[in-house]
C-alpha cells in the first residue's frame, strides 16, 4: 500500500537526533502496549550517486531486522521521493512471521537537524507485506531549495534519514491484519458462519447458542433420523452445530434458513437478534416436546418474575407470577448493568387521582412494581438500544455509555420469598454487539467458549482472539473522545471521533457461576447422533472427490469429435453447431483425456482427423488435418500448435479433393450420393459466412476459386425453383433456404395449470415467423377444438407465476410471444395454452373490474368481479352492482364510486366515465350514498379515511368515506370511524387519528378536541387512522417481523 499523505511538522521543533524527546513527542500515547523501541540514523554522503532503489544498513530491533528503503528518483512518480520501511525476521525459515509496528520516517537537513519532513504510520509486517511507507514522501524539487525559508534538506549532496520504530504487542494475533489467507481454525480452534447477505444477526446468536453446550447437547437429543435439512429446523440446526464443531472452514446456513421457510430475499433482510432468539426458542421448545430434550429450554433460559400492586395503608396485594425468557433493560438514564436492574425493579406509587381500586378496600395508595422470583442458569439480557423518539416521530438508537461487568450478583433483585439457598452470582459468557444505526448495521459476537478460556470475536466467517478492552470498553458506547491510539500527527482528524459510538453491546449472555461446568461441559462425539456425523462425512468425502476431480481437470483436455452423422443432420450455416441447441441433432462426442496422452491411440488407417478453427469472419471450419509426423505429440503440444482460441480440441473427418480439380468434377460423385439421375446438372456456391453465398465457376479449379481446406460448398439442381415454378436468383434462393432454417425452433405447448382440467403437452417444430392464426390452428387440430377457443400465455420466468396472456391478433408472430429457452443451449421454448368455453374474441372485448362493495362497515366489505365491455361506460358497473346488492328494486338507491390505490383513496369516478380510464391495477370501491348527503349535501363535507400502521406509507385495509357535519366533535368522529371499522372498544382503544391537509402532507395528530377544532378541513383533506392490521396475512416481510414457518 502506498500512502500519499506526507506532512510537514508545524509545531515546536524537536531535533530527530534527540531521540527520546522526539519519540515521546511524535509517538504520543497509545492504547497499544510497546514491546520494543529503537531507532536508526542513515547518513547519505552522495545523493546524486544513489541508485534508483537503495537500502540502508540493517538494524536489529526486537527479533526483527529493519532497514530503510529509498527511491531517490521516485517510485512510479518521478516528482517525489518514495520512502519505506523494510522488515525481515531473524528466523527466515518461518513463512508465517509477522510483527506490528508504529514507525516514523524523517528526512532532515545536515546543516540544521530541526529542519525536517516526517511521517508516521502503523502497519503489520509479514511475508506478503514486508515493506510499507510513502510513495510521495516529499517533492524532489523541495529537497535542494531552502526548506520553509531556512536551509535545504540536501546540502552538498548530503542528507540524513532517520527511522523510529515502536514494536507493538499483538495479544490477539490479528492487530492491523489484512486477513489474507487467514485461517480461523488454525488461529483459534473454531470456525465462523458464512453471511448470506444480512444474516449476521443470526450468525451471532447461533454462535452463542452453540457455545451454550448444554443447549447444543439438547438439540442433538431430538430425533431427526428421517428428516431432510431443508424441511426440518431441528435437523438443519443439528447439522450447523456439528459442522461448527468439526469443520475446518466456515459453515453455511442456507439449509437452516430454507428449513425456516425463507427464500433468498429473507436472507437479505436485517432483523433484531433478540426477536430472532425468541422465535427460534419457541420453535425448538415445541419440537423438543415428547423427546429426551423436553424441558431443556425451560431449564436453561426461563426464569420467573412477579408483577405486583401492594397497598400502602391496608394489607392487600394483587400479584401475578409469569415466565420470562430474557430481560429487557433500559440503557438511557443508567450508567451500568446494576443501575439497569435497579431501574427495572423500581416501584411506582399510585396516589392522588391515580389511586388503586383494591377489592374490598376501595381506592388506596399503593406501590406498583416488578420483582424476580428466580433467575435461569443462562440469562439473556437485552439492552434497550432502540426507542421511539416522540419529537422525531420515529425509532432512534441510544448510543449512551452503559457499562457491563464480568460478574454480577443478582440476589438483591430477588423477592423475599425467593429461594436464596444457592448463589445468584453470574459470569459474563457472551456479548452480542450491534454496529450501526436504526437503518442498518452489523452484528458480531464476543464469546468465552469455556470458563477458563480467552475471549474470541465471532464476526460471520472470521474468528479471532479478542482483548478485554475489545470485549468491554469498546462496546460500552458513549462518547468516543478518549481514543489513545491516535498519534499527534493524526489529531487533526480528531473532531470526527468526538461523537457517539455506533458500536455497542446489544445483548449480554450471563451464566450462573455455580453451574458453569454443567452448562459448558464438553460435547463429545458420542453425544452426536450417528446419522448426522455419517451423512456429513459422506458429503465431505464427495466434496473432496469433486475437488480432486476439478484439480485433475487442470491436467486434462476436453476433446470434441464431430462425425458425418452429426453434420448430415445439422441445418443451417457452418458444418455443426457446437452449442448443441437442436434436440434433433445427435450430441457431439466429447471426451476428457490427460494433456500428456497421445492421439496415436486413434488408428489413422480408419480416418483422418481435422482440427476446427474459429475464423476471422466468425465461421467455424475444419482448418488443418493432423499429419503423421504429429501422431506422437501429446494433446497439450497439439493444442499449443493450433491457432484456435477454444479451451478444448475439436476434430472432424471430411470429403477431400485435389486442389487442381474442377468443381464440375464433383457432379457425378454427388449425383451418385444423392441418387439423382446421372444427367442431372448442379449449380455450386461457396458459403462464405452466415448470410453470404457466392456462386462458383464450374470451369475453374478449386485453387483458382480460392477454395481451401475447411471451406463449405453448397449445391442444388439446375431447375431449382420457388413454389410458383418461377426461377429464382440462385444465390438468393439458397439464402432464403438458410434463413428459413435459422428461424426454426422447437416449441412445447403446455396446458396452463388447472386442477379441474388436465390436457396433454404438444411439441412442434415451427418458424419464429409463424403467425398466431397458423400455430393456433395447428394446436387446435391436434387437440380437437376451435382455434378461437384457445388462449395463449407467454412466460418470462421458470414458473407459471410469470404467465402473461397473449392478446389475440391473427397477425402476431411466434417470435413476439416466446422469450428465453426452457433450458440453456437448447432451442426449446414453452408456450402455455388454455381451453376456453367461449371464443377469445368475445373475452377480449370485455374486461373484469375489481369492485369492493362497502356496506355498514368495511369489516364486511365484499369484493366483486364485474365483467364490462372495454369500450363501455362506468354506468355498466353501477347496473351490475344494483343487480347484486339491490335486486328486483325498481327504484334502486344511488351509488357512489371511488378509486383506491394501495389501500388509500385516490379519486371519485363518475358513472359517465369510460371504462378504459380505469387502470388495471386500481380497485373500485362502491357504497350507497347516505340519505343525509342527498338531502343536505351543502351542509356536509365528505372526507376520505385510510388506515396505516406506524408510518403513513404503510397503509392497509379498505379506505372509506365519512360525511362530516360542521359540528362534528372529535369524540363523535372516533365513534364514526370505530363503527365504520367494525371494531370493539378494546380493538379500537389504541387507535390514533391524524389529519393531512392533502395526500402528501405531514400528518397532524388529533389527540384533543382543541386539536380537532384547530384543524382546517378542506376538499383535499384526508384522515389517517394509525391502527394495527388485524387482517394481515402472515407475510414474512410485513413489519419486518421475523417468522419461522416450519
Amino acid at each position: 500500500m502506498n500512502l500519499d499523505n506526507s506532512e510537514v511538522n508545524q509545531k515546536e521543533k524537536i531535533s530527530p537526533l534527540d531521540e527520546k524527546a522526539f519519540m515521546h513527542s511524535e509517538f504520543g500515547e497509545s492504547k497499544y502496549e510497546a514491546q520494543d523501541l529503537g531507532f536508526y540514523h542513515w547518513k547519505i554522503e552522495d545523493w546524486k550517486k544513489l541508485e534508483n532503489k537503495v537500502y540502508s544498513p540493517e538494524v536489529n530491533i526486537g527479533s526483527f531486522k529493519w532497514r530503510i528503503l529509498l527511491f531517490p528518483r521516485g517510485n512510479n512518480d518521478n516528482n517525489s521521493i518514495a520512502l519505506y520501511l523494510d522488515c525481515a525476521p531473524t528466523d527466515e525459515n518461518d513463512p508465517n512471521w509477522s510483527v506490528c509496528a508504529q514507525f516514523i520516517l524523517a528526512i532532515h537537513s545536515p546543516s540544521d537537524d530541526k529542519v525536517y519532513v516526517m511521517n508516521s504510520v502503523n502497519h503489520r509486517f509479514c511475508s506478503d507485506e514486508k515493506d510499507w511507507g510513502f510513495t510521495k514522501f516529499v517533492e524532489i524539487s523541495k529537497l535542494i531549495q531552502p526548506y520553509e525559508g531556512q536551509v535545504p534538506l540536501i546540502v552538498n549532496d548530503k542528507t540524513n534519514i532517520s527511522v523510529y520504530i515502536k514494536v507493538i504487542k499483538d495479544p490477539t494475533g490479528v492487530l492491523w491484519h489484512n486477513f489474507k489467507n487467514y485461517d480461523s481454525k488454525a488461529a483459534t480452534g473454531y470456525v465462523g458462519l458464512r453471511n448470506q447477505g444480512a444474516t449476521c444477526y443470526m450468525n451471532s446468536l447461533l454462535q452463542s447458542l452453540f457455545f451454550t453446550n448444554y443447549f447444543r447437547k439438547s438439540v442433538f437429543q431430538i430425533p431427526t433420523d428421517n428428516d431432510t435439512p431443508t424441511n426440518s429446523v431441528v435437523y438443519a440446526l443439528q447439522r450447523v452445530f456439528y459442522n461448527l464443531q468439526t469443520s475446518d472452514i466456515p459453515v453455511g446456513t442456507t439449509e437452516l434458513t430454507k428449513s425456516f421457510g425463507w427464500d433468498s430475499l429473507d436472507s437479505f433482510m436485517q432483523h433484531d437478534v433478540q426477536e430472532f432468539n425468541r422465535v427460534l426458542q419457541d420453535n425448538l421448545e415445541n419440537k423438543m416436546k415428547g423427546t429426551a430434550a423436553e424441558g431443556a429450554v425451560q431449564k436453561l433460559f426461563v426464569g420467573k418474575m412477579k408483577s405486583f400492586i401492594k397497598c400502602i395503608n391496608v394489607n392487600y396485594e394483587s400479584s401475578r407470577i409469569e415466565d420470562y425468557y430474557d430481560i429487557q433493560l433500559n440503557v438511557k438514564g443508567c450508567n451500568d448493568i446494576k443501575e439497569s436492574f435497579v431501574d427495572y425493579c423500581t416501584t411506582e406509587t399510585l396516589e392522588g387521582e391515580n389511586k388503586y381500586m383494591a377489592e374490598g378496600y376501595g381506592l388506596q395508595d399503593a406501590t406498583k412494581g416488578v420483582i424476580f422470583e428466580s433467575f435461569p442458569p443462562v440469562l439473556h439480557l437485552q439492552l434497550k438500544r432502540f426507542e421511539y423518539d416522540i419529537h422525531a416521530d420515529s425509532m432512534v438508537k441510544i448510543n449512551d455509555r452503559h457499562e457491563f461487568l464480568p460478574t454480577i450478583d443478582l440476589a438483591p433483585f430477588l423477592s423475599d420469598d425467593a429461594d436464596k439457598s444457592e448463589s445468584y452470582e453470574y459470569e459474563l459468557h457472551g456479548v452480542l454487539v450491534h454496529s450501526g444505526d436504526l437503518n442498518g448495521g452489523h452484528y458480531f459476537a464476543f464469546i468465552k467458549p469455556s470458563a477458563n478460556s480467552d475471549w474470541l470475536k465471532f464476526d460471520d466467517d472470521r474468528v479471532t482472539k479478542a482483548t478485554l478492552t475489545e470485549v468491554y470498553d469498546d462496546n460500552f458506547g458513549g462518547a468516543d473522545d478518549n481514543r489513545m491510539d491516535i498519534t499527534p500527527m493524526h489529531r487533526g482528524n480528531m473532531n470526527q471521533h468526538h461523537s457517539s459510538r455506533f458500536t455497542n453491546a446489544y445483548m449480554l449472555v450471563y451464566i450462573r457461576k455455580s453451574m458453569l461446568n454443567d452448562i459448558l461441559g464438553e460435547v463429545t462425539p458420542e453425544q452426536i447422533p450417528s446419522h448426522i456425523a455419517g451423512k456429513i462425512q459422506e458429503e465431505r468425502a464427495a466434496l473432496e472427490a469433486r475437488k480432486r476431480e476439478r484439480e485433475e481437470l487442470q491436467t486434462m483436455f476436453s476433446i470434441k469429435v464431430v462425425t458425418d452423422d452429426i453434420v448430415s443432420k445439422h441445418e443451417g450455416y457452418d458444418l455443426v453447431d457446437f452449442n448443441e441447441r437442436n434436440p434433433d441433432v445427435p450430441r457431439i462426442h466429447q471426451f476428457k483425456l490427460l494433456k500428456t496422452d497421445t492421439h496415436y491411440k486413434i488408428s489413422p488407417s480408419h480416418f483422418r482427423l481435422w482440427m476446427f478453427a474459429f475464423r476471422e469472419n466468425s465461421t467455424i471450419r475444419p482448418d488443418i488435418f493432423i499429419p503423421e509426423d504429429d501422431y506422437n505429440l501429446t494433446l497439450e503440444n497439439l493444442k499449443d500448435k493450433s491457432t484456435n482460441r477454444w479451451p478444448d480440441l475439436r476434430f472432424y473427418l471430411q470429403f477431400s479433393v485435389k486442389s487442381n480439380s474442377k468443381t464440375v468434377d464433383l457432379i457425378p460423385v454427388l449425383n451418385a450420393r444423392m441418387n439423382f439421375p446421372s444427367e442431372t446438372q448442379l449449380r455450386f456456391f461457396e458459403e462464405l459466412q452466415p448470410g453470404k453465398i457466392q456462386p462458383i465457376n464450374l470451369r475453374l479449379s478449386f485453387h483458382q476459386c480460392e477454395i481451401r481446406s475447411g471451406d463449405i460448398i453448397c449445391f442444388h439442381t439446375e431447375n431449382y425453383a420457388n413454389g410458383d415454378g418461377n426461377q429464382l436468383d440462385q444465390s438468393r434462393a439458397l439464402l432464403n433456404f438458410f434463413d428459413s432454417l435459422s428461424q426454426q425452433i422447437h416449441v412445447l405447448f403446455k396446458h396452463k395449470p388447472n386442477p379441474n382440467v388436465q390436457l396433454d403437452d404438444h411439441h412442434f417444430k415451427l418458424s419464429r415467423q409463424s403467425k398466431y392464426s397458423n400455430f393456433s390452428k395447428l394446436l387446435a387440430d391436434k387437440i380437437g377444438t376451435d382455434p378461437l377457443k384457445l388462449r395463449f400465455y407467454s412466460t418470462t420466468g421458470s414458473t407459471t407465476a410469470s404467465l402473461t396472456p397473449v392478446v389475440y391478433n391473427p397477425e402476431t408472430v411466434l417470435q413476439e410471444i416466446i422469450h428465453a429457452p426452457t433450458a440453456p443451449n437448447v432451442a426449446l421454448y414453452t408456450v402455455y395454452y388454455e381451453l376456453l368455453d367461449v371464443e377469445i374474441t368475445q373475452i377480449e372485448l370485455q374486461r373484469y373490474i375489481n369492485v369492493v362493495w362497502i356496506s355498514e362497515s368495511v369489516k364486511d366489505a365484499a369484493p366483486q368481479k364485474i365483467m364490462v365491455r372495454r369500450d363501455g361506460y362506468v354506468s355498466q358497473i353501477v347496473d351490475a352492482l344494483n343487480n347484486i346488492v339491490q335486486p328486483n328494486n325498481p327504484l334502486p338507491k344511488a351509488i357512489r364510486l371511488y378509486i383506491g390505490f394501495h389501500s388509500r383513496f385516490h379519486d371519485y369516478i363518475d358513472s359517465e366515465s369510460l371504462v378504459s380510464t380505469i387502470a388495471d391495477s386500481s380497485t373500485i370501491y362502491a357504497e350507497l350514498i347516505p340519505d343525509q348527503i342527498l338531502e343536505n349535501s351543502n351542509e356536509l363535507l365528505t372526507v376520505p379515511v385510510f388506515q396505516f400502521h406506524k408510518e403513513t406509507h404503510r397503509s392497509h385495509g379498505t379506505p372509506f368515506l365519512l360525511d362530516l357535519a360542521k359540528d362534528t366533535t372529535l369524540e363523535s368522529l372516533n365513534e364514526m370511524i370505530q363503527h365504520k371499522l367494525g371494531l370493539t372498544n378494546k380493538e379500537y382503544e389504541k387507535a390514533r387519528l391524524f389529519l393531512m391537509i392533502n395526500q402528501g402532507s405531514r400528518p397532524i395528530p388529533l389527540e384533543t378536541e382543541e386539536d380537532w377544532e384547530l384543524a382546517s378541513l378542506g376538499s383535499k383533506s384526508v384522515i389517517g387512522v394509525d391502527i394495527i392490521d388485524r387482517n394481515a396475512k402472515p407475510s414474512r416481510f410485513a413489519d419486518r417481523a421475523i417468522k419461522i414457518f416450519n
